[in-house]
């Protein structure tokens, strides 16, 4: 008779996790916003951003919904601007549909194109500027695998030097930021001075 050692059962539990942020509003607002997005129903929103007491009143066309950074946005043509803008779902107070005749309003929206300059969700009026920054050796290993756009491409290896093009938005600032003093930033100019204006006040705060 053979004689088999026992065998040892694993249960795996959660072997794989992902990052989940509570985010009430993304329940709230995306089975509502659902149906008007696939019809592309125009819809009057009142809207609070942050730093506004009165809501704004905004109609407009739904196009997609789209999440980033933990945060969901409604990405919508603005009937009054005739712009793409990005509306976070935690600043709708209500929603409303709105009748309004589409027949010669032209919206051209593509959402690999739309998105291909940016960091987050945010397009300026500007369009994307050329960005040179350096980085430290030890944050080179980092970015050089998780790029910071993926237009990023390095001009010196030896310096660590790299350029990327894409919109000066907050959410490509808060990204340089958020690598602390192993990156700085050359140029374009107008992004120094954001960023040194940021560093500044934060030093101050900080004593």
């Amino acid at each position: 008779m053979n004689h088999y050692p026992p065998r040892t059962i694993f249960i795996l539990k959660n072997v794989i996790s992902f990052e989940q942020t509570d985010y009430p509003a993304a329940q709230q607002w995306i089975s509502l916003l659902y149906p008007h997005l696939k019809e592309r129903n125009p819809l009057s929103l009142k809207y609070k951003p942050f730093g506004i007491e009165v809501p704004l009143d905004l109609k407009v066309v739904p196009l997609m919904l789209k999440e980033f950074n933990a945060r969901w946005y409604l990405i919508a043509h603005d009937l009054e601007t005739s712009k793409v803008r990005n509306y976070a779902l935690d600043r709708i107070q209500s929603i409303e549909e709105y009748y309004f005749d589409l027949y010669q309003t032209k919206i051209t929206f593509n959402p690999t194109t739309h998105f291909s300059d940016l960091v987050g969700v945010t397009v300026t009026d500007e369009g994307p500027k050329t960005i040179r920054f350096q980085t430290s050796p030890y944050l080179a290993n980092y970015i050089d695998t998780k790029k910071i756009h993926h237009t990023q491409r390095k001009l010196d290896k030896a310096e660590n030097l790299y350029e990327l093009k894409a919109h000066i938005n907050p959410e490509l600032i808060a990204r340089f930021l958020s690598l602390g003093e192993d990156l700085w930033i050359s140029a374009p100019k107008e992004l120094v001075e954001r960023v040194r204006g940021k560093v500044a006040a934060m030093k101050e705060k900080y004593g």
